[in-house]
């Protein structure tokens, strides 16, 4: 039920939320999605190996980059390995469940690290059902060059691409696609491997997509550090999936939450901004120093990649987080009524608790309650911020 309450979440926050990789024509015909492993310690109850030891938990996690959204793949098989690869994880997976939802016709690309790289499945996949692949070259990996791909040195987009090449597997039929990147502002050399052989997709942009795989990690980073999931809670594969889609659910939600204050009340995180817009100034002024020139990706794409500590602690405040629900509830004909109807009366979630903390509104003025209590919260953040 979890798994079908956030797959009716993101179909409709897709769109709803603003499409970061709109400004990349060449990518209107694929959804992309970075992955990766990630790894919560083991429940109380897992059984443990015959050395005594608790091994622990894997999951496979994804996250469009073009929504942001959180999406969980699957489990990893804690019975035949006590560390599953990530290709035997996705090896597992039906075609159904790797392509996401997307329609036919629409093409799905997968950014991974080298921990991603197979050659067969990956080519099995791209042929029979449009499944794509950009990850980094393994330091041992012998590849034979087939040739060229012309490089348009005069878009900005390009900045930094060194080499843009045909390449295979020696003893594979798979051709490849190899793109050479320097990083101007570490200066470090870079070779990403893709199956994505379509050179009107620029160099650049595939350089900065891969990139872009680290908005996962930071997710992984705000699950851990920020929501304080960090251990399994229960020992069944299926209580452990739930956990995976619950704490899918609750960044989604807040993603959405921070989207429509924003949109709605004009309350947005512009410190955060501020700091964003520096950042890039100094990138901008290291770059020029160096005699370089700072890749147009870098200036193209605004993005936030986790959510503040001050936002989050405003959502836990009781009587100000449980507010944006109540109103929805108040909507017959909000598609997220039924997501938010469960949300709300689960005793178990966050919001449940809160329902009980909240002074009630006086009969003149239905948002007395709630506006007694927005100093601590809302109205100071508003203040602060815009």
């Amino acid at each position: 039920m979890i798994d079908e309450l956030n797959a009716r979440l993101c179909q409709h926050a897709r769109t709803t939320l603003p499409d970061v990789l709109q400004v990349f024509p060449c990518l209107d015909g694929f959804d992309v999605y970075a992955g990766d492993g990630h790894f919560h310690a083991h429940a109380t109850h897992d059984p443990a190996d015959s050395k005594g030891r608790k091994h622990a938990v894997g999951h496979l996690f994804t996250r469009d980059l073009r929504s942001g959204l959180l999406h969980h793949l699957c489990v990893a098989d804690q019975v035949e390995r006590k560390k599953e690869h990530d290709m035997r994880a996705l090896k597992r997976m039906t075609l159904a469940a790797l392509r996401q939802g997307a329609p036919k016709g629409r093409k799905v690309l997968y950014i991974w690290d080298r921990a991603g790289i197979d050659f067969k499945a990956w080519y099995d996949w791209k042929q029979g059902s449009g499944i794509y692949m950009l990850s980094r070259c393994k330091e041992n990996m012998a590849l034979v060059k087939c040739g060229d791909l012309p490089i348009e040195r005069n878009d900005a987009i390009n900045a930094g691409v060194l080499k843009d090449e045909l390449v295979g597997p020696s003893g594979s039929g798979a051709l490849l696609r190899r793109v050479t990147y320097q990083d101007a502002l570490s200066g470090h050399t870079y070779e990403y491997l893709t199956n994505l052989i379509d050179s009107q997709v620029p160099p650049g942009v595939l350089a900065w997509l891969y990139k872009s795989r680290w908005d996962i990690e930071k997710s992984f980073d705000e699950i851990k550090n920020k929501l304080g999931e960090q251990k399994a809670w229960a020992g069944s594969a299926t209580a452990k999936a739930m956990q995976a889609q619950m704490i899918c659910l609750t960044l989604n939600l807040l993603h959405l939450l921070e989207h429509e204050l924003k949109e709605e009340e004009g309350i947005e995180n512009e410190a955060e901004d501020k700091r964003r817009q520096k950042r890039l100034e100094q990138a901008r002024e290291a770059v020029k120093k160096a005699g370089g020139v700072l890749p147009k990706t870098l200036e193209m794409v605004r993005r936030s990649t986790q959510h503040s500590v001050k936002f989050i602690r405003w959502v836990a405040i009781p009587s100000l987080a449980i507010r944006p629900l109540e109103t929805r509830l108040r909507r017959p004909g909000d598609p997220l009524r039924p997501i938010v109807s469960v949300v709300y009366w689960t005793p178990l979630s966050p919001f449940g608790s809160q329902r009980e903390c909240r002074t009630p509104a006086r009969k003149h003025g239905e948002g007395a309650g709630y506006n007694q209590t927005q100093g601590h919260g809302l109205a100071s953040h508003r203040g602060k911020t815009r």
